[in-house]
């Protein structure tokens, strides 16, 4: 989902009309597949024990592993809610909600803000869905020039950019990516042009 729309212009208008030249352009978007360095999370088995449900066979417990803020959360095994998953065994300190088991056997995880994380049947992620009430920044653009943004995740979850590519019309094999790092506060360290060099 995105919506467009722009913003004031960055000349003064001059009889009455405005320049396309003249306008920034923002994309805006509700889920990404970001380009991560590492992924955020990972679901692993937290239990030799195995509990039959249909036709399958599967963990009483796992394990989802905050690979960026280090911690982890152990989830149980529940057919009592309407869709088949696992719930948090501390549900009042989990920054999550519940953690579906999907047709295909992978997951679809719930945190407490109704962002949705996709994992893969073995537990590696591959999406997050961005249902919070904000939007994210897909792209900005005046004239002949676009900069698209890559996010990521940081320890609580929330979505921070980490790339940003300045691409020119016609030229897109010509992309400057800058890349950004943020230190264990959540802070913004530095910016890494496509050379590594700290800026």
């Amino acid at each position: 989902m995105s919506s467009r729309f722009f913003s004031l212009p960055l000349k003064p208008i001059e009889r009455g009309f405005l320049s396309a030249i003249h306008q920034i352009h923002f994309d805006y978007q509700k889920d990404f597949a970001a380009k991560l360095d590492n992924s955020p999370y990972k679901i692993e088995r937290a239990s030799d024990k195995w509990i039959k449900f249909r036709t399958i066979r599967l963990s009483e417990k796992l394990r989802i592993r905050n690979l960026a803020g280090g911690s982890s959360e152990i989830v149980v095994f529940t057919k009592e809610k309407s869709i088949a998953g696992y719930e948090p065994v501390d549900p009042e300190n989990s920054d999550f909600e519940f953690l579906a088991l999907m047709a295909a056997l992978s997951y679809r995880l719930v945190d407490k803000n109704k962002n949705e994380l996709l994992f893969s049947q073995s537990g590696q992620f591959q999406k997050m869905i961005y249902t919070s009430k904000g939007y994210l920044v897909k792209s900005m653009s005046s004239g002949n020039y676009e900069i698209k943004f890559g996010y990521s995740l940081n320890k609580k979850g929330e979505p921070m950019i980490a790339q940003a590519s300045l691409l020119k019309e016609g030229e897109s094999d010509k992309a400057i990516t800058l890349s950004y790092k943020y230190g264990i506060d959540g802070h913004l360290a530095n910016v890494l042009p496509p050379d590594g060099k700290v800026l």
